[in-house]
């Protein structure tokens, strides 16, 4: 990961809080992206011609992947609620 969390909690003035904050939108800004790109091959593998170019086990990769991000508090989840 790079960005806010490859900076110490010292050059955001101190304040740990903001520190954690900032990399906690990090964390969901990542997770949108993860989320859309989950969506749209689901979408892309929904066409069978696209689905017959694929790579076998891309189906079930992506599959595994939206079962991980939901199981962790990803994809769409109110995590940021909980803030």
């Amino acid at each position: 990961m790079g960005g806010v969390a490859a900076r110490s909690w010292a050059s955001w003035g101190g304040s740990a809080t903001r520190w954690i904050g900032a990399v906690s939108d990090e964390l969901e800004n990542d997770d949108a992206k993860a989320d859309a790109e989950i969506k749209d091959l689901s979408a892309r593998l929904a066409n069978p011609t696209f689905a017959r170019k694929a790579p076998p086990n891309l189906a079930s990769t992506v599959g595994r992947c939206e079962a991980w991000l939901r199981s962790s508090g990803g994809c769409g989840s109110t995590r940021s609620a909980a803030r």
